[in-house]
């Protein structure tokens, strides 16, 4: 039958073995920052109808993603939206393409919101979903702010050019 400090011995050594794992799986986590400058290529917004300025949107985004490492990816995003005069969340899916043919894909969500002059503010966070080659099992997540830089009109229907910052900090599996 164990002893009680046999018990606190055994508690002791799980405690310092739980700090020293999680100490070493925070030291491999790695960040980035990303500049992208975005247009909307294929925007759809169609009016819902129940109160006035309430729309649903739908959107392809492309543009290219500046990275702080010097890395250049082109930049894809499939997203939603719910707005109501401008305003409301977001979410979807973001594809970065890099020249070596490496990719990561991330989900996003966010919102939306106008501004004086007819632009838009956004924020929001992500999860990375997929990598390949380099960054084959990503792991991590991010937070992203974006500034609309033309203003909303009836004649464009909505935000077309962007740009967007993202911090992410993400771990890699060990090869």
């Amino acid at each position: 039958m164990p002893t009680k400090n046999s018990v606190w011995v055994l508690f002791g050594i799980l405690v310092i073995s739980a700090w020293v794992l999680g100490s070493a799986i925070q030291a491999g986590a790695k960040t980035f920052k990303v500049k992208i400058s975005t247009y909307a290529t294929q925007p759809h917004r169609p009016p819902v109808g129940d109160v006035e300025g309430h729309s649903y949107q739908t959107c392809l985004r492309r543009g290219l993603a500046f990275f702080e490492n010097g890395d250049i990816a082109t930049y894809t995003n499939w997203s939603v939206g719910d707005y109501t005069k401008g305003k409301g969340p977001v979410e979807g899916y973001t594809f970065f393409s890099f020249e070596d043919g490496s990719t990561i894909v991330y989900k996003l969500h966010g919102i939306w919101g106008p501004v004086p002059k007819g632009l838009r503010l956004g924020k929001g966070d992500g999860e990375f979903t997929k990598g390949t080659g380099r960054f084959e099992g990503i792991k991590g997540n991010l937070t992203w702010t974006g500034k609309g830089y033309t203003p909303y009109s009836k004649e464009k229907g909505f935000l077309a050019d962007v740009v967007i910052e993202a911090t992410a900090t993400y771990t890699l599996p060990t090869k």
